[in-house]
């Protein structure tokens, strides 16, 4: 019975140590979380911008949830369109390290802030990848899709409706601190 004792109390002391290191851990990781990002969204004739920033809650070291606002600006020759996203994110570390990929999906509405654009729903995923320089800063490189269908990028005055894809594919640049 002694050295069954013994091999239980060694057991209990690795587990204890065990959990008050993955506690420890988790309380480096968990917190206050922003994000600032930017990035051009390729179309294939008209030139995209997308600033954005995001704050919320890191929940443990590989999920993050918040919510943000940016700007999203279109042109498209003549005719200019702007957005006003306002969303909810929420982001998943796939690795725990210096060098961390993540997917993220951002869901909200869009509002419309001058006469060319409607406004409407607002869903964005993104793939990319974390470069933490300490335990609260990082820089992000990311490949973002913008789905937003406009529905009317012609200038009012002109009577005509047209619609085309006004969002795509976004590269993007970003700090998380």
């Amino acid at each position: 019975m002694l050295k069954s004792q013994k091999i239980a109390t060694a057991i209990a002391v690795v587990a204890a140590l065990l959990m008050s290191s993955l506690t420890i851990n988790a309380q480096n990781n968990r917190g206050y979380k922003g994000m600032f990002n930017a990035g051009w969204i390729l179309l294939s004739e008209d030139v995209g911008f997308e600033a954005l920033t995001i704050h919320g809650y890191q929940i443990n070291p590989h999920l993050f949830v918040g919510g943000g606002a940016g700007i999203n600006y279109y042109s498209s020759g003549s005719d200019d369109a702007g957005y006003i996203p306002i969303f909810a994110d929420i982001r998943g570390y796939l690795l725990k390290g210096k060098i961390t990929p993540y997917a993220e999906a951002k869901i909200g509405g869009q509002m419309t802030f001058n006469d060319n654009g409607t406004s409407g729903l607002y869903f964005a995923p993104e793939i990319g990848c974390a470069f933490f320089t300490s335990k609260r800063f990082a820089i992000d490189i990311a490949v973002e899709y913008i789905l937003h269908r406009d529905q009317n990028i012609a200038p009012k005055a002109s009577g005509r409706t047209c619609n085309i894809d006004a969002g795509g594919l976004c590269l993007k640049l970003g700090i998380e601190f």
